[in-house]
């Protein structure tokens, strides 16, 4: 059986998860392409497109840490399992 610690574990990596698809799945991640030469004032629209294309990026770089940080509190949940499991009745 489970204990604390590794429910509570799986219960972040899933919020995670969600969060990530979330993001994933929102209209900032498709903005780049609705955005034409037509779509901005001023001067310098390929300016504002590469701008909005790089924080997409880094955005996306986000999310895939948070699915990292989502598989690294999965993993340690699982060793704590496997701890419990041969070490019965221990509470690290």
């Amino acid at each position: 059986m489970p204990g604390y610690e590794a429910i509570e574990l799986r219960r972040r990596a899933q919020r995670l998860r969600h969060l990530a698809s979330r993001i994933d799945a929102s209209l900032v991640m498709t903005l780049e392409r609705h955005a034409g030469n037509n779509t901005w004032r001023g001067r310098r629209p390929l300016l504002c497109v590469n701008l909005l294309r790089h924080d997409q990026s880094q955005l996306a770089a986000e999310v895939e840490g948070l699915r990292w940080q989502a598989y690294l509190f999965d993993q340690q949940a699982a060793r704590l399992d496997q701890a419990a499991v041969l070490h019965p009745g221990s509470t690290s």
